[in-house]
């Protein structure tokens, strides 16, 4: 996979996906809340970020539990809790910065 002329990488399919990390997909009742859920995952030390009013955070699938009970206890109403691995197409917009 190249970026720009340069090598970002070069192998199996299989090692591609499996270098990505997985992400929770999260969706809130309220937009608002969406900056106090990522705020809470960045407390824990995941990265997370806003995307088409959805709140992509990296991190284990079973994480996605204690973020439902952190957002509980916060009163944040989830409308979607969806745990994830990146598919083909995202990892290669991710990693040639495409899109």
């Amino acid at each position: 996979m190249l970026r720009k002329g340069e090598v970002v990488f070069s192998g199996p399919i299989e090692e591609l996906l499996f270098a990505q990390k997985p992400t929770i997909i999260v969706k809130t009742e309220v937009l608002a809340d969406l900056e106090k859920i990522v705020a809470i995952a960045q407390a824990a030390g995941h990265p997370a970020v806003i995307r088409h009013e959805e709140a992509h955070i990296e991190g284990p699938h079973e994480w996605a539990s204690t973020l439902n009970r952190s957002a509980f206890e916060a009163g944040i109403v989830l409308s979607q809790l969806n745990p994830t691995m990146p598919n083909l197409e995202e990892t290669f917009f991710e990693m040639t910065g495409a899109r």
